[in-house]
C-alpha cells in the first residue's frame, strides 16, 4: 500500500457496506485489500488509522473520501453507491469537517506521507 492511498484504502480494509456501516466502522476478520483477505499488517494499520480518526472524532469513512481530493493531480473521485441512501451518506461524509490535527497525527505517526497534501 502506497502512503498516498493510506487513508483511502483503509476503508477497504475495514467492515460492512456503506448501509449498514457505523459511523466508526473497525476492521474485521473478514476484511478485504485489493480484492483480496487483508493481511494481518493492512488490519493493523487499519486498527492504528481508526483510532486516530475515533480520537478526532472523525469517521474513518469521511477522511478516506476526503483524502485524495487534497492532491492536485486529483479531480474526482468516484464512491459506489447502490442505493439513494448511500449518496446521502457520502454528501454528509464530504461535507464534514475534519481537524487539522488529524492529518497531522496521521503523518507524526507515519500512516501517510509527511509531504501528502491533506484537506484544509
Amino acid at each position: 500500500m502506497t502512503n498516498s492511498a493510506a487513508v483511502s484504502s483503509a476503508v477497504s480494509a475495514s467492515s460492512s457496506a456503506p448501509s449498514s456501516r457505523p459511523a466508526f466502522s473497525s476492521a474485521t476478520e473478514n476484511a478485504t485489500y485489493a480484492y483480496r483477505p487483508a493481511s494481518p499488517e493492512i488490519k493493523a494499520r487499519v486498527r492504528r488509522i481508526e483510532a486516530i480518526c475515533r480520537r478526532h472524532d472523525t469517521p474513518l469513512a469521511a477522511a478516506a473520501l476526503q483524502f485524495p481530493l487534497a492532491h492536485p493531480s486529483v479531480a474526482a473521485i468516484i464512491p459506489g453507491a447502490a442505493a439513494p441512501d448511500h449518496l446521502r451518506q457520502t454528501m454528509e461524509l464530504l461535507r464534514r469537517r475534519i481537524p487539522r490535527d488529524l492529518w497531522a497525527e496521521l503523518k507524526s505517526e507515519r500512516l501517510i506521507h509527511t509531504a501528502a497534501p491533506t484537506p484544509e
